[in-house]
């Protein structure tokens, strides 16, 4: 299914409309991105496929990770930080992004975000791989929610911002090697238009809807990359998915996301000979690097055959500190202060993505990418947790300020069209064949054999749509999610090492030499590689 557009349109027939810059994607990077250029006098259109409240931002609980502490440094912070990326992280980024931690939250704190404070201090969590307590939330374990919620209504209020709900971007549109801007789908399955745009920015959020076990929202099926991918954008580092270890696992609740943040409060994972398991495999026991927790846990279920609790009994102020988590979980029958939670390890956040620089620049002039979505080098193979916030906020930012920099602001006028032989796509359970091939194929640990089991069967998928006009977003999604999901799989299949979020049970060493590959797709020319640092 290795085509230019998911379906036909011409231009010239459709309804057009402009705008200095176009944001896709409603979270912190997006957002963020769209006030700083509305401050400065930039018209702005964000889109976005549902509400305010659909994007990983909002869900997120935890917190965000800033060296504002006396005993804390960005210094301490960036070590923390190489250290759970396991080698591939750009130490630039990591810098970059840890140095302006403080005057981040600061920033938001201007806003209008009100983190928790305690003492007349803003109170510090600690979560898995940080050395220090460095983690702002607000509300206890709502801390997306409300930063989310403050942002949305700065960007609603704003004159220079447009914000569209219920949108579907389509497919970038790029004409003389440059993006101009995308196309829409209005509400569904409703009008056909679109956004011709000076610069565009994609901050579409993550892939954790590929597979079957998620703590993601509905929407996080990986749009962003694949139109990237279509348009020939560079991509890198797909194979690198991040499960959160502990996501309550009961047949009679759905995935729900138990915060880091409880560990760091002293909650600890039992088995069911009641032994704590994680003692004995790390120096930081349950706050050891995500990759490392769940793939004990993935060795304890499967290998061991013994099922996984959070034993967060032992916690005083469990029901004050987490409200959000305590209701929910008491809601599906688990009272946090005397039972054990069942818990397995879930698709989370994703490493890789579309390839910028420092600035938010694609291999494509015209088109930045901020967030999950994009690659920047600060998460390497495994990302410290609650670093994604504070990055959305750090380069979302600097993508702003690289536009506000730009000197090609003269709208383009498209004639741009496709015309194939298509036939319409209606969903049926595409979006569930995927995700299941995806959970038991390219999950928390691989090998080859699996791997090529999956390549296999998402390519014969392919086949099977390549003829396919996606005229529906839920089509459009399925469309999407069997590109992102194919390219992750020969990703993980390219990579014969263990390393970070990729485990290969064929391959259990690291290599010696770290290194990137990046990925891209021609016309006519299929799927290219490349190796480098």
């Amino acid at each position: 299914m290795e085509r230019r557009y998911l379906r036909n349109f011409d231009l010239r027939q459709i309804e057009q409309e402009e705008t200095m810059c176009l944001i896709i994607g409603g979270g912190i990077a997006g957002l963020w991105a769209a006030l700083e250029l509305a401050r400065a006098g930039t018209q702005v259109t964000v889109v976005v496929k549902g509400g305010g409240k659909d994007s990983n931002s909002y869900h997120a609980q935890g917190g965000i990770a800033a060296a504002v502490g006396e005993d804390d440094s960005a210094a301490l912070h960036a070590a923390d930080t190489l250290i759970a990326g396991s080698g591939l992280c750009d130490p630039a980024a990591v810098r970059l992004v840890t140095q302006e931690g403080a005057a981040a939250i600061r920033a938001l704190s201007a806003a209008g975000v009100c983190f928790d404070t305690a003492d007349g201090s803003w109170q510090r969590g600690r979560e898995g791989g940080h050395n220090r307590r460095r983690v702002l939330h607000v509300d206890g374990d709502a801390t997306g929610a409300g930063i989310i919620r403050q942002l949305w209504r700065l960007a609603e209020e704003h004159p220079n911002i447009n914000v569209v709900t219920s949108c579907i971007a389509v497919d970038l549109l790029r004409e003389g090697g440059r993006c101009c801007g995308a196309l829409l789908q209005r509400d569904g399955a409703g009008s056909f238009s679109a956004v011709c745009a000076a610069n565009t920015i994609l901050a579409t959020g993550g892939v954790g809807r590929l597979y079957r076990n998620t703590s993601n929202p509905e929407g996080a099926t990986g749009d962003g990359v694949a139109m990237a991918y279509r348009a020939g954008v560079q991509l890198t580092d797909l194979e690198f998915v991040q499960f959160h270890p502990t996501v309550l696992a009961s047949p009679h609740a759905p995935s729900f996301l138990i915060s880091e943040a409880v560990r760091g409060e002293g909650a600890r994972l039992v088995n069911g000979a009641g032994q704590y398991f994680m003692t004995g495999v790390h120096p930081l026991a349950e706050l050891a690097p995500r990759d490392v927790v769940a793939r004990e846990m993935h060795r304890q279920r499967f290998v061991l055959k013994e099922s996984v609790f959070l034993d967060a009994t032992r916690l005083t102020n469990c029901q004050e500190r987490f409200p959000g988590i305590y209701q929910t979980c008491k809601q599906w029958g688990f009272d946090m202060k005397r039972d054990l939670l069942p818990v397995a390890p879930a698709a989370h956040y994703w490493m890789g993505g579309i390839r910028t620089d420092l600035m938010g620049r694609t291999s494509l002039p015209g088109l930045y990418a901020c967030g999950e979505v994009a690659c920047s080098g600060l998460h390497g193979a495994n990302r410290l947790a609650s670093n994604s916030l504070l990055e959305g906020i750090v380069l979302g930012g600097r993508a702003a300020a690289a536009i506000g920099r730009e000197r090609q602001l003269q709208q383009i006028k498209l004639t741009t069209s496709s015309q194939e032989a298509l036939t319409s796509l209606s969903d049926g359970d595409w979006r569930q064949q995927i995700s299941a091939c995806m959970e038991e194929h390219v999950g928390v640990a691989r090998s080859a054999a699996s791997l090529r089991k999956g390549v296999q069967f998402l390519t014969q998928t392919a086949q099977a749509l390549r003829n396919v006009s996606a005229d529906t977003a839920q089509a459009v999604e399925a469309c999407n999610m069997l590109t992102v999901g194919r390219l992750i799989a020969l990703a993980a299949l390219w990579r014969q090492e263990t390393r970070g979020g990729h485990c290969r049970t064929d391959y259990t060493q690291t290599n010696g030499k770290p290194y990137h590959a990046a990925l891209y797709w021609r016309r006519g020319g299929g799927r290219r590689w490349r190796q480098g640092n």
